[in-house]
């Protein structure tokens, strides 16, 4: 829905007690044709019976509210009036508190800092019925996660992977993995006997499976990777996964591409790439894992290869033979 899309007035009740915010967003609406605030209030009482004689097609509400906070409005508002879209609009950057907010009934949540940009496209994408959420809460969900771990055999792979995808999986998340074919295979199957439906996860979109050796040239400017190709091909993977659980967990990133490069000798590649993979996770909210075979990546290296690739990971895990070869999670 663009804004000439909107051919009939959209109702709009809007909650906040700070009467100046609610000028400035009187003001923003004005010039926006199709949107019309019928109602504004200033507790969460009130704007729980506003919302019940006015039914708006939507609200924009703020958490800190006397009377009644804005968790409190939307609990009551879903249920009394479900017909009405919530869009919280707040100062509180915290990812829980968003978080939170959709588990009572909002279908989107907008940062005020960033409401001189964001405020229309996240009111015409929540009346699209999908979800919004400011690019600020899922930076403050945390510290980067970037994991390397070595592995000493196929099967202590296996168990790495499936594990970290079915943990992203089973906690409602999405999962992008970029491992070699034959890797790929036996994870499939993996994943099956832990009871992931693959098929429904692909269509989902909430699991994205590459196959690394295939997609590694899509990243390259000739012998090195190309921060705007990766930026531009994973990206928009990233936002897509996302997508389909509100943006509100971090995407798992599982990935392989660096190790071929690794094991080709490419080492400045590899840990350019690393880099770029920084900066990805950086501007967006992702787990990121990567795995090299023992064999190829050993502190034993006396030319300091294995440091300068652990340096550019928040943690290291050793390489390990499993031992426990049950497959469930």
């Amino acid at each position: 829905m663009e804004e000439s899309d909107i051919t009939s007035p959209v109702h709009i009740l809007l909650v906040d007690d700070f009467e100046p915010w609610r000028a400035h967003i009187r003001s923003a609406l004005a010039t926006t044709p199709g949107l019309q605030i019928v109602g504004e209030a200033a507790d969460g009482l009130a704007a729980v019976e506003l919302a019940e004689q006015l039914k708006p097609e939507l609200i924009l509400l703020d958490i800190g509210l006397p009377g009644l906070d804005g968790i409190g409005v939307a609990t009551r508002i879903s249920q009394t009036t479900p017909q009405s879209k919530i869009l919280f609009v707040s100062a509180n950057v915290d990812v829980d508190a968003a978080r939170m907010a959709i588990d009572h009934g909002a279908h989107g949540y907008l940062l005020k800092s960033d409401a001189a940009s964001q405020l229309i496209p996240g009111i015409q994408a929540v009346l699209r019925g999908e979800s919004f959420f400011s690019r600020g809460i899922r930076r403050s969900g945390g510290e980067q996660e970037h994991v390397i771990q070595f592995y000493a055999d196929e099967d202590s792979f296996l168990d790495c992977v499936s594990s970290f995808v079915c943990h992203a999986l089973s906690d409602g998340g999405s999962a992008i993995v970029a491992v070699t074919k034959a890797h790929l295979e036996t994870l499939n199957q993996s994943l099956g006997r832990r009871g992931m439906d693959v098929d429904h996860l692909v269509e989902s979109g909430r699991y994205i499976a590459m196959d690394a050796a295939e997609t590694l040239p899509q990243c390259m400017d000739a012998n090195l990777p190309d921060e705007g190709k990766v930026t531009a091909l994973m990206g928009a993977l990233i936002h897509r996964a996302e997508a389909n659980h509100a943006g509100l967990k971090p995407v798992a990133v599982f990935g392989e591409m660096v190790a071929l490069l690794w094991g080709a000798r490419n080492f400045e590649g590899a840990i350019r790439l690393e880099k770029i993979w920084n900066e990805l996770a950086r501007k967006l909210y992702l787990r990121l894992h990567c795995v090299y075979p023992s064999s190829i990546c050993s502190p034993a290296q006396s030319d300091g290869l294995y440091a300068a690739v652990c340096a550019e990971h928040s943690s290291v895990l050793p390489s390990q033979t499993r031992d426990v070869r049950s497959e469930n999670v």
